[in-house]
């Protein structure tokens, strides 16, 4: 009996070792979910931001996952009959382009950027549906009527 005893009351200075350990492992991973929820790893309020221009107002993630779907929403102010948007080449073989809505009249590939144009008839939102094909951090520049506007993205694993 002596002996069980022993080993409980080892136990229990053992025990008492480990629970901070352990708390903080618990508070650490509370932060890494609370951080996910609020958008730091994907979508999220921490992610989604909204820059404007004078031609353009502009909806993105500033986090991405790699190979998950997102949007990037142009609100254009109006749309002339050769009114058209370019993203710059280099973001745009790092992202595949699932759809576009309204579709482009014409793309045109130029040396270092990708002009979409589109009609005035088609309204004056406009949606890109990206996947990312590649990680790390990537430049975005988006250029409207000459209006220009460049931000930053991460893409995540």
């Amino acid at each position: 009996m002596e002996k069980h005893i022993s080993c409980l009351e080892d136990s229990l200075e053992t025990e008492k070792k480990e629970w901070p350990i352990l708390r903080a492992g618990w508070m650490l991973m509370g932060v890494f979910l609370l951080l996910g929820i609020l958008g730091l790893f994907g979508s999220g309020i921490f992610s989604r931001r909204t820059v404007e221009t004078s031609e353009f107002r502009m909806e993105y993630d500033r986090y991405l996952r790699y190979s998950m779907s997102s949007e990037l929403v142009i609100n254009a102010a109006s749309l002339g009959s050769d009114s058209s948007i370019s993203l710059n080449y280099d973001y745009v073989k790092t992202v595949k382009i699932d759809k576009i809505v309204p579709e482009p009249e014409s793309v045109k590939f130029e040396k270092d950027k990708v002009l979409f144009k589109f009609s005035s008839a088609k309204g004056n939102n406009i949606v890109f549906y990206l996947v990312p094909i590649n990680q790390g951090a990537q430049r975005l520049v988006v250029e409207l009527n000459g209006s220009r506007k460049e931000v930053s993205q991460y893409i995540y694993f």
